[in-house]
């Protein structure tokens, strides 16, 4: 008597394998369910590669950064000083050394 499920057929793969499923998977930009069902990969097994092999994965040293100019903040002037600009609260013996 047949239950009517399909067999399927288990794939072990090998340690390089599996890394190399998850390095491609991040370069995707799908889903896991999308990328795990185009490969004929049961969902709950790649999350478990990905728990298990991620302090494995080479990672780089360098992470890209975008460096940006700084915007300029205008804020209230708090003192002008022989034609310095303070914008932020200063003691006074600061400003009398300056008149100096």
């Amino acid at each position: 008597m047949s239950t009517g499920k399909k067999a399927v057929k288990r794939t072990r793969r090998t340690r390089a394998q599996i890394l190399h499923l998850l390095k491609v998977f991040e370069q995707s930009g799908t889903s896991a369910s999308v990328f795990c069902s185009s490969r004929g990969i049961q969902v709950k097994n790649f999350y478990k590669w990905q728990q298990r092999y991620s302090s494995q994965r080479p990672r780089s040293g360098f992470v890209p950064v975008e460096v940006t100019p700084a915007a300029v903040v205008e804020s209230t002037l708090f003192a002008e000083v022989n034609g310095i600009k303070l914008f932020q609260s200063v003691p006074a013996s600061f400003l009398k050394e300056l008149l100096a």
